[in-house]
């Protein structure tokens, strides 16, 4: 397996999965972080990741510059001898600009599409039926592919956004059913 070394003022870890933009632009956008190393070290890269701080991360062939933008919060911490797994996510958000944001991945298009599916439905007060997850994906939600690295859980991943207005989706879901494409 392949590891990313995580360094930031002085402190070092390891990554093993990732999801950033693809924009290329230091720092990145990153919106999920697998960081693997002593709990000293751990500890002290999730405060300053926390207090909005970016780190590095290089493999020997790329290195760039990483931070989450948007907010952050920890999905799970598991102690493995004695190593330290902590994996932080980039946190749903509203751009300002009238939409709201997350990230979704999946180790397939189908597992992506429905994981999307449960971010939309949660996030509107709309009634949404799964057998509409296709058609939502494609006419509600705006994606933008995301790179990502390590596990095959992550293979795909996107940025979704959507209007920060339940009477966009209504309309939208109204108009699906006139027209017969929703049932």
């Amino acid at each position: 397996m392949e590891y990313y070394k995580v360094e930031i003022d002085g402190f070092v870890a390891y990554c093993d999965a990732f999801i950033i933009d693809k924009a290329g632009v230091n720092p990145i956008l990153c919106q999920f972080l697998s960081l693997i190393g002593t709990p000293s070290t751990v500890k002290a890269i999730s405060a300053l990741l926390y207090s909005n701080r970016s780190c590095f991360l290089s493999n020997g062939k790329k290195e760039f510059q990483i931070r989450f933008d948007r907010g952050i919060q920890t999905l799970r911490t598991r102690k493995i001898d004695d190593s330290v797994v902590k994996i932080f996510v980039g946190t749903n958000s509203k751009t300002g600009e009238g939409l709201q944001e997350s990230f979704v991945f999946g180790q397939d298009e189908e597992t992506l599409k429905h994981r999307a599916f449960l971010i939309l439905d949660a996030a509107t007060s709309i009634p949404l039926k799964p057998e509409w997850e296709n058609w939502l994906y494609e006419e509600i939600l705006d994606s933008l592919p995301l790179y990502s690295f390590g596990s095959k859980e992550l293979t795909h991943s996107c940025l979704i956004r959507w209007p920060d207005n339940d009477s966009f989706i209504q309309e939208k879901v109204l108009e699906g059913i006139d027209a017969g494409y929703l049932k």
